[in-house]
C-alpha cells in the first residue's frame, strides 16, 4: 500500500508539474494608442527597430544580425536592460501601410511559447493630424495565461512610454 501511494503521489506531482497555468486564455493579445505626432515620424522609428530610442528604460540595443533596416528577412536582436535578448524575424514591412510583422525566433533566457508573432499598424488620424497604432501578437497554445498577461502589459507601458517620448519630440520640435 505504501509503494502505490508515493506512485500515486508521484504521478500527481507529474501532472501538476506539467501544467505551469491552469487558467484558459485567448493567445492573442491586442492593443492601441494615439501618438501626438504625425504617422511619417513615428512609423520612422519602428521600422528601423529603434526600440532602444523610443523606450531606453527598457531596451539597451537593438542590432540587425542579418540585413538591415527596411528589408524583410533581416534578423534583429533585442537587447533588453535585464540582460535578456531576444532574435526576431521581420517576416513583412510595408511603407505604404505603416506596418511590420516579426516572429520571435530565439530567446534569452526562453519564453514559454514556442512561437509569438506580433505586427505593428499605423494609421494616420485625419482630424488632429497624430497616429494610431495597433499591436497585435498571436502566441502559440503553449503559451499560459502568464506569458500572454504579461505581453498585454508590457504592450500598455511600452505605449504609455511612447507617447511621453513624442510629446517631447514635439514640444522639442525633434520628432522628424
Amino acid at each position: 500500500k505504501i509503494k502505490e501511494k508515493k506512485a500515486r503521489e508521484s504521478r500527481k506531482a507529474m501532472e501538476l508539474k506539467k501544467q505551469d497555468s491552469t487558467i484558459i486564455t485567448s493567445t492573442h493579445t491586442y492593443e492601441s494608442t494615439v501618438v501626438c505626432c504625425k504617422v511619417s515620424c513615428v512609423w520612422k522609428f519602428f521600422k528601423e527597430f529603434a526600440f532602444a530610442k523610443l523606450l531606453p528604460a527598457e531596451f539597451e540595443k537593438t542590432e540587425f544580425v542579418e540585413g538591415s533596416p527596411n528589408t524583410v528577412g533581416s534578423v534583429v536582436k533585442f537587447h533588453f536592460k535585464d540582460k535578456s535578448t531576444w532574435t526576431i524575424k521581420v517576416l513583412e514591412i510595408s511603407d505604404f501601410h505603416h506596418s511590420v510583422t516579426w516572429e520571435v525566433i530565439d530567446s534569452d533566457p526562453a519564453v514559454k511559447a514556442s512561437s509569438i508573432m506580433s505586427t505593428i499598424k499605423m494609421f494616420r488620424v485625419t482630424d488632429a493630424n497624430h497616429t494610431f497604432i495597433q499591436w497585435h501578437t498571436d502566441f502559440s497554445n503553449d503559451a499560459d495565461a502568464f506569458v500572454i498577461q504579461d505581453n498585454k502589459y508590457k504592450k500598455l507601458e511600452r505605449f504609455t512610454a511612447i507617447k511621453k517620448f513624442f510629446e517631447n519630440c514635439c514640444k522639442e520640435g525633434k520628432c522628424c
